[in-house]
């Protein structure tokens, strides 16, 4: 999959995106923020993407939240 391909307004990428199925937000912080789901929400709408999952592997269990966009 080429990152490029989802090009955003001010540059911004997504980290991984899946078959242009999936968009994987990737991070490592204490707790997952809503900005973060709402950064991930944005890269949805902005790709057309359906599915998208915000996975946080510095707390202490990984934590994974997923968003679908027909239900945003």
């Amino acid at each position: 999959m080429d990152a490029n391909k989802f090009k955003f307004k001010r540059e911004y990428f997504t980290d991984i995106i899946v078959n242009d199925k999936v968009i994987l937000e990737l991070k490592a912080v204490s707790h997952i923020l809503p900005t973060h789901e709402v950064q991930l929400v944005n890269y949805l709408k902005a790709t057309g993407i359906e599915v998208g999952l915000l996975m946080n592997c510095a707390a202490e269990r990984v934590e994974v939240r997923r968003k679908i966009q027909s239900r945003i």
